[in-house]
């Protein structure tokens, strides 16, 4: 039998290294998921893609709507939790929402929206909500994720952990800090558990913008919320 050729030995070998991390870092996560994150049964971490329905959110200068983009990103997220044992609720799970026949003006249909997701977190026990955004300002070049948090101390810790762990993986050199959320934000403001929320990027710049309308960036955005939650729930030991 003839040997392969060097490149083939190489790509045999990486080919077996690859499958042997991934293998090993699946096992590993799920490991440290448990441990984290004590009791299965009892832990949840609820996922509200922000804005849906009737509610956009921000818009690229391309025309990409934030809501679709939080959307997908909390859906990759949901499936990866569920492979590593973590509970999960969505406060949506798709673009269009069932509103009542009275929420007929669009301020109405944002005002009940934005209730009917407090009232379904505040029902959930043992939780902690994760919001899901993407950002926007007048000037194209802010880029890069920042995390925001509820007047809870588990939060701001949660938070400051996420946006260190967001920063070192997808946006290095990024110098904002996790800061408490503004007032105005309903859900955050009327979550009664700790509740953060993470802007994962600028529509408003549009290397970022682009970035975000590819599957593969919004997948890798939601490998790293899950390893940034992981992180900063091993710190909350």
């Amino acid at each position: 039998m003839k040997p392969f050729p060097d490149h083939r030995k190489t790509c045999a070998v990486l080919l077996l290294l690859l499958i042997g991390f991934a293998f090993y870092a699946i096992i590993a996560a799920q490991g440290h998921a448990r441990a984290v994150m004590g009791k299965e049964s009892e832990a949840v971490l609820i996922l509200d893609p922000g804005h849906g329905g009737a509610d956009g959110g921000a818009v690229s200068e391309e025309g990409l709507c934030e809501s679709g983009i939080n959307l997908d990103i909390a859906l990759h997220l949901r499936e990866l939790c569920r492979l590593f044992g973590i509970r999960t609720l969505m406060t949506r799970e798709r673009e269009e929402l069932d509103y009542p026949p009275e929420a007929d003006t669009i301020a109405k249909m944002k005002r009940w929206d934005t209730r009917e997701r407090v009232r379904m977190i505040n029902t959930c026990s043992h939780a902690i909500l994760l919001s899901i955004h993407q950002n926007f300002y007048p000037s194209p070049q802010p880029r890069g994720p920042q995390l925001f948090y509820s007047d809870s101390l588990k939060a701001k810790t949660i938070a400051e952990s996420m946006q260190n762990y967001m920063t070192e993986n997808l946006c290095p050199g990024n110098r904002r800090l996790a800061v408490t959320i503004p007032s105005g934000v309903y859900v955050l403001e009327h979550a009664e558990c700790p509740a953060i929320l993470c802007e994962c990027g600028f529509l408003s710049n549009r290397e970022e913008a682009a970035a975000l309308a590819d599957e593969s960036y919004r997948k890798k955005i939601s490998v790293i919320l899950l390893g940034a939650y992981l992180s900063a729930a091993e710190e909350q030991l």
